[in-house]
């Protein structure tokens, strides 16, 4: 009864007139030093109530969205809308819509890319449900790319889904601060027959707002230099250069002419936590070597190293004879399967850190 109580007083809460408040902020009819003491008392006690309220991570999500949605209109009311921003932090702020809650877990710039992790959450009084999310970014007033959009649970086991949103923007970024809006469209997911998986009745749209600085987004994403030479036979060579991680995932970036071809090439090994991860070849393009970790692999928020083995396996294509009948057959080919043994080239190495991710 006293649960039941707390979020009718929060659903209450969360209705408080927007005139009430216009009104209440309105000058009063009286003048002299007395009523500009008043005025600027008003005033700091909001400015530390907010920061109280909404970092103090005193409540569930949702009563901290609806407390964000009050102390955002306090804010317009009084005149320090802008100030709220610089109180308020990105990470873990929540909108509710509908039943629905989103929370923004983190925001990572990594080189030209802006990614944005995000947490769903059903209340108690809606039926959990697979939701189809679609956002638009803009970064002082850009909008950006969108490159990818999917659900992931590379983040370890949870009982509610987490989206990554990815985008990217064409022009280095500049400066110091950015001014970020972001708008994400929740929809429940529908699986048609023979269309597959396809976007439903919206549920409501989510906007996050907040200013950021390029050295702090980037600040999610840890570069450790490496100086690795690992040779392919007499010709060719892979040289490492870089590991990247960040809580999206991890990858192993390096320069090579070219590979010899019919293989596939890999990472493997573990880190120091004994969690077993595997790196696949992403791209080889003008020298340039990216490997990044499969989907199903992450490194453990424990370690403080990895130790990797550069791998192959032979590519062997495939033929398929279907008969046609009347003595005609026609041969397939084109396909291409991974056979036979794991060939280790060159020896172990290492990427470690001396500072947690």
């Amino acid at each position: 009864m006293r649960q039941a109580n707390e979020f009718l007083f929060l659903s209450e809460f969360g209705k408080i007139d927007d005139g009430f408040l216009c009104d209440t902020a309105k000058p009063w009819n009286h003048t002299g030093q007395a009523f500009e003491t008043m005025k600027f008392v008003r005033k700091a006690a909001c400015v530390f109530l907010v920061p109280a309220l909404l970092g103090g991570g005193l409540f569930h999500s949702q009563v901290k969205a609806a407390l964000q949605e009050f102390t955002t209109q306090l804010g317009k009311f009084l005149g320090i809308t802008e100030d709220l921003a610089d109180y308020t932090e990105a990470p873990n702020s929540s909108v509710t819509q509908n039943g629905l809650t989103l929370t923004l877990k983190e925001v990572i710039l990594d080189q030209n890319q802006l990614l944005f992790l995000l947490d769903t959450q059903f209340d108690s009084r809606s039926e959990p449900r697979e939701i189809s999310l679609a956002a638009d970014v803009w970064m002082n007033g850009e909008k950006l790319n969108a490159l990818e959009e999917y659900t992931s649970d590379w983040m370890g086991s949870q009982s509610e889904p987490q989206y990554m949103v990815r985008f990217s923007f064409d022009e280095e970024w500049k400066d110091s601060q950015a001014k970020i809006k972001a708008v994400f469209k929740a929809c429940e997911l529908q699986v048609d027959e023979e269309t597959g998986p396809m976007s439903g009745a919206e549920i409501g749209q989510y906007e996050f707002s907040f200013h950021a600085s390029k050295t702090v987004l980037e600040d999610h994403t840890v570069s450790v230099p490496l100086d690795i030479s690992v040779p392919i036979d007499n010709t060719h060579e892979i040289q490492f250069a870089k590991f990247v991680k960040n809580s999206v995932g991890s990858r192993i970036e390096g320069t090579a002419s070219e590979l010899p071809e019919g293989y596939v090439y890999y990472l493997e090994g573990t880190d120091s936590t004994g969690r077993e991860i595997r790196y696949h070849l992403s791209s080889l393009i003008d020298g340039r070597i990216v490997f990044v970790n499969e989907d199903n692999t992450w490194i453990s928020s424990d370690a403080a190293w990895i130790r990797l083995q550069l791998c192959r396996q032979k590519l062997n294509e495939i033929k398929r004879t279907e008969d046609m009948g009347e003595g005609e057959e026609i041969v397939g080919e084109g396909a291409f399967e991974v056979n036979g043994e794991i060939d280790k080239i060159g020896g172990e190495f290492v990427a470690e850190w001396q500072f947690g991710f």
